[in-house]
């Protein structure tokens, strides 16, 4: 089944296309829906679809693991954990991504996605830095839900796989957006904002040098302003 295929299917028979899709090819489905997500938050800037559509798969996608093979069991969790990443990302408002505004049904629905794809890297042994990169995206939506404390932990635990991982730009992203959070969320003459603060200034620094370090330190700044957060006249 293709995107357009699928897409064809849902306009006819509504939301009982995503599961039937998923009972005749699940993972010819999955892959489907993972490009029309993205085509619908890139390019139609649909947020609702995504969240209808890709919210839809990954129940059905996990109904139908069950009985696959072992390798195409693989292949299809693989494809839902995709599903559940970019739900995860494209639902959190912190990219401050023009025309995407998250609801609160957006916003629990990427929370659960994000959780979905830190479980399923766990699972399906996937290593250090997709683990770095979905405790990140676990910590941005945690961010999001207002649980700051558990945000820095995920964001620690990122950091943590990261190093292992040995990708430093994405450490010193986690231990800055670990550092902001506790910036953000403390107050200003308080000695933990205090060490945060140096902590963030030193993540931000130490991304200058690296390898998409640029847009790691936009990432961070761009947070900030959209939870509304002074550094503390860290640039």
């Amino acid at each position: 089944m293709t995107q357009e295929e699928l897409r064809q299917a849902f306009e006819a028979q509504g939301i009982a296309a995503i599961p039937a899709a998923f009972s005749n090819a699940p993972v010819e489905a999955a892959r489907a829906v993972g490009a029309w997500i993205r085509d619908l938050y890139w390019i139609d800037h649909d947020l609702a679809t995504v969240t209808l559509i890709g919210s839809l798969s990954l129940v059905a996608g996990l109904a139908a693991a069950p009985r696959l093979n072992e390798s195409q069991r693989y292949d299809l969790l693989s494809q839902v954990k995709a599903i559940a990443y970019d739900i995860g990302s494209f639902t959190w408002p912190g990219w401050g991504e023009a025309g995407i505004s998250p609801g609160s049904t957006d916003l629990q629905a990427g929370r659960h996605a994000a959780r979905l794809n830190l479980r399923l890297a766990e699972e399906l042994q996937k290593g250090d830095l997709p683990l770095a990169r979905a405790h990140w995206l676990c910590g941005a939506q945690e961010i999001a839900a207002g649980a700051y404390e558990s945000a820095v932990r995920y964001f620690e635990a990122a950091a943590a796989h990261a190093e292992r991982a040995g990708a430093e730009a994405e450490q010193r992203l986690a231990e800055g957006f670990a550092a902001l959070v506790v910036v953000g969320t403390s107050a200003p003459d308080s000695p933990a904002a205090a060490v945060a603060c140096q902590k963030l200034a030193g993540a931000l620094v130490g991304l200058g040098g690296l390898e998409n370090g640029t847009d790691f330190q936009a990432q961070i700044v761009t947070a900030a302003k959209v939870f509304e957060w002074d550094i503390l006249g860290v640039k």
